[in-house]
């Protein structure tokens, strides 16, 4: 039978999701023998050509030696417990930064203010960043297990869910906690913070919406974190037009889960490429 002839016009359309999972990670295993990888990465970064291949990490301490002396002032959002996931924790320390860190659940904040209990250069809220200072439905599960996913969505925290739960587990753990709001204009306000060098985002696929609400244009983080894994393709690719638009090279696959965004003036950007 020639090809053309054949109903079944892509091969992966005759694999099972698991079984296509496989073919990609054999795949993934050649490359890496050969030196070599596959990324996938927005169209709109791929056509700005400015691409960085550096961590957040490595992004922060640059920032620092351009700044000595200089405390750094860093504003994380969906900051958890300080330690599970969290991209922040030893460049906090290390650095010495000013950081304000919002987690709206209050098991995880309880940890979190406990991790922090006595450091005069952090600042812990409780809440969640939205349109208007107030209250607002959060949802999460009712466990110990899934603290770190929660989302005005509840569509988002079933998406999230189902690499671990049946849908039947979720449904029983699904619930709505009330939590306060506040604009980022009060954030700010409330903790005495003028400017923010470092932005750090993970909150559970309102990332977009979070960088849209911080007004990145506006503001000029020098660094913005956020991760993307629950973002859509139409959502990754509008977060990294923002940041490209606004005058920001960006590394979208050093981590997994994160996209960086790094804005300096050229004078600047020696080693960062």
């Amino acid at each position: 039978m020639l090809l053309d002839q054949c109903p079944v016009k892509n091969i992966l359309d005759l694999l099972s999701y698991s079984q296509r999972a496989t073919l990609a990670t054999y795949g993934n295993g050649l490359l890496a023998r050969s030196g070599l990888q596959v990324r996938r990465l927005p169209r709109p970064l791929i056509d700005s050509g400015s691409i960085l291949e550096i961590d957040l990490e490595f992004a922060i301490a640059h920032l620092a030696a351009q700044h000595p002396g200089r405390q750094l002032t860093v504003v994380q959002l969906g900051a958890n417990d300080g330690e599970t996931n969290d991209p922040l924790r030893a460049s906090i320390a290390t650095h010495s930064m000013r950081a304000v860190l919002v987690e709206p659940q209050p098991t995880p904040f309880a940890r979190l203010a406990a991790r922090y209990d006595g450091n005069p250069e952090v600042t812990v809220v409780n809440a969640a960043i939205s349109h208007h200072d107030g209250v607002r439905d959060l949802f999460t599960l009712d466990d110990d297990v899934h603290s770190g996913l929660a989302s005005f969505s509840a569509d988002q925290v079933r998406s999230t869910a189902q690499w671990t739960l049946s849908p039947e587990e979720i449904e029983e753990r699904l619930i709505a906690i009330k939590v306060p709001t506040l604009t980022i204009d009060t954030l700010l306000a409330e903790t005495g913070i003028k400017h923010v060098d470092i932005l750090q985002v993970d909150v559970e696929g309102f990332d977009l919406e979070a960088l849209r609400l911080f007004d990145i244009p506006r503001r000029l983080p020098t660094i913005v974190n956020y991760e993307r894994t629950n973002l859509s393709t139409q959502d990754k690719e509008a977060a990294v037009s923002l940041l490209l638009d606004a005058g920001y090279s960006v590394s979208d696959g050093v981590s997994t889960r994160d996209t960086l965004a790094y804005r300096r003036a050229t004078s600047d950007q020696a080693g960062l490429s």
